[in-house]
């Protein structure tokens, strides 16, 4: 009966094509898995059925290999999210707060060596200089309000100065 009301989906809304980012499983009637790696240049294509081929789908993955899969063969497609939590890293993050800020920044990372500064005026003039450990607070309370750019460990920070 899913068969039927898929099929018949389908013959309504035609060809259709969606894009993802990340895992397609298809679980076959003889109990086989695949999984396909759609990354961002791969589809799935949803084919109806016609007098000489079965309704099927048509999966191109991120390497542009071609599959096409009889509906009659499949008992569930699904997608498998492949980021989680865990796979993010931080390590080398770098994070500068408040923003705006008022008296004092904040520069944040995992790293428990001191990070080198350089504070500039939008113009490109060097405003300051130093050297802080993390967490340490960078007084700004000098500075007039706007924008201003802080480099730090080669990465670049646009903040505001209220």
């Amino acid at each position: 009966m899913k068969k039927i009301i898929f099929i018949l989906f389908l013959c309504i809304f035609g060809y259709i094509e969606t894009f993802a980012q990340n895992v397609l499983v298809v679980e076959k009637t003889d109990q086989t898995e695949e999984t396909f790696d759609l990354g961002s240049n791969g589809s799935v294509s949803f084919i109806v059925a016609s007098e000489q081929n079965p309704a099927c789908i048509n999966i191109v993955d991120n390497e542009g290999v071609f599959l096409y899969i009889s509906i009659d063969d499949i008992q569930k497609i699904y997608f498998k999210n492949t980021l989680s939590l865990n796979d993010l890293s931080i390590e080398n993050e770098i994070f500068v707060y408040p923003n705006p800020a008022k008296d004092y920044l904040k520069i944040f990372d995992n790293s428990p060596s001191k990070k080198q500064i350089s504070l500039y005026s939008l113009d490109g003039k060097l405003i300051l200089q130093s050297s802080v450990v993390n967490n340490e607070s960078v007084d700004i309370s000098f500075l007039e309000k706007g924008i201003y750019l802080l480099k730090c460990n080669g990465q670049t920070f646009k903040f505001s100065k209220l």
